[in-house]
């Protein structure tokens, strides 16, 4: 039995939570370069904005949820101390990667800089790519990652780019 609000490494939800997670990772590394390269404060989609905050908050979810989840020793038992989890999540590398992706730099400096629109957004642009250290958490990810949920994580990120379709489309 597993404590209140400890998961499971194992469970169907954390599972469906890692997929997600991949599917925006996904997603990111190739809307962040495009938004950056593309769009400008003037013509970005107010819905594609909307759609960044939400993954946002998803990535955030992710970090607390991280701290929760049980994970296996070197003699494959399994960790469901609450100290231990936070402990062995804040000791590793996938932390560091959460902390400094989620970190809103870019929205700061836009809300803090002076100077034209378009100079503003560009240093907006170039640092929202600092969510693509993301990529880092891709091993962890896939560890046992199967064909099946290849598909799956492709589907999710093919589902993730028809709706970019359809919020560009009030620009196209």
């Amino acid at each position: 039995m597993y404590p209140k609000f400890i998961v499971p490494y194992r469970s169907s939800f954390r599972r469906c939570w890692n997929l997600l997670i991949l599917a925006l990772i996904c997603y990111q590394l190739v809307w962040h370069p495009m938004a950056a390269s593309f769009f400008f404060s003037e013509n970005f989609p107010v819905g594609m904005a909307i759609f960044e905050f939400i993954a946002e908050v998803i990535f955030l979810f992710d970090i607390f949820l991280n701290l929760k989840t049980t994970y296996s020793n070197e003699n494959n038992e399994e960790i469901i101390n609450k100290v231990m989890l936070k402990k062995h999540y804040m000791k590793s590398y996938l932390f560091y990667v959460d902390m400094i992706s989620v970190i809103p730099i870019g929205e700061i400096l836009l809300l803090s800089l002076i100077g034209s629109e378009e100079y503003r957004y560009t240093f907006y642009s170039m640092f929202k790519l600092i969510g693509l250290l993301r990529i880092l958490k891709f091993p962890h990810y896939c560890e046992r990652i199967t064909l099946n949920t290849f598909f799956k994580v492709l589907s999710m990120f093919g589902v993730f780019f028809l709706m970019v379709r359809f919020f560009l489309r009030e620009i196209v």
